[in-house]
């Protein structure tokens, strides 16, 4: 636990420049839908921030309809370590917008790496800290990288939600191939294994010669409220 731990530290402050990376750079352009109608755009990027450190972000832009009017958006960045080769949460920040206001949420690893402290401007919570402990942001970079590695067909992580440790499982569902805006794409297709659903579904599609990089997300919601997130470019 300490030398994990020491090593987590040592990766911020003086990696070697041949740290390899867990994922290859990549950014990723989508229109988002909500209840098949348009609502503006999502741009993830993955990239290196220094050596040994990595940055997945999020952003989210409501162009169309109220969404539009209202000014949303949202902004999330996952600042990311790999000790050992595994994927590990360094920082999380998550900026949400919409009309006069917006709110900032942050997760980050206190110094001397024993714990997480989650803030959203009012509460504030403490996580102790494990080796390769994720947020909800940074599980779509694992289960690209894990896909990659041929692992599977079931994902297991541990990753933090508003300052609380929670076991996220995956299950590999099928292969499709898919019609997207970069053409008929051969895919993986990824759902999230929940004990109590109550009607909620998450599905993730991976593209096997683009690197099982996501091209379509869904996120189904019980009251029917989905929003869809179809690839438009990928670099």
């Amino acid at each position: 636990m300490r030398r994990t731990t020491f090593v987590l530290w040592l990766s911020l402050l003086a990696l070697p420049a041949t740290a390899a990376a867990p994922v290859d750079a990549f950014t990723l352009k989508f229109s988002t839908l909500r209840n098949g109608d348009a609502l503006g755009g999502t741009v993830m990027q993955f990239k290196p921030a220094r050596a040994g450190v990595w940055q997945f972000s999020s952003t989210v832009n409501g162009t169309e309809g109220l969404a539009g009017l209202a000014g949303a958006g949202v902004n999330e960045t996952s600042t990311l370590t790999a000790p050992g080769g595994q994927l590990t949460l360094f920082s999380n920040a998550l900026e949400t917008r919409l009309a006069w206001k917006s709110s900032v949420k942050t997760t980050a690893l206190l110094k001397g790496g024993k714990a997480y402290q989650y803030s959203d401007g009012k509460t504030v919570r403490l996580a102790d800290y494990a080796p390769q402990t994720l947020d909800r942001h940074s599980l779509t970079v694992a289960l690209v990288s894990d896909l990659r590695a041929g692992l599977g067909p079931e994902f297991t992580y541990r990753a933090l939600a508003k300052g609380r440790a929670e076991t996220y499982r995956f299950r590999v569902t099928g292969e499709e191939r898919l019609n997207t805006a970069l053409g008929m794409l051969d895919t993986v297709r990824v759902e999230r294994i929940r004990e109590s659903s109550d009607g909620k579904r998450t599905r993730i599609w991976f593209a096997k010669s683009r690197g099982y990089l996501p091209v379509l997300i869904q996120e189904l919601d019980r009251d029917g409220d989905d929003i869809e997130m179809r690839i438009a470019a990928i670099r």
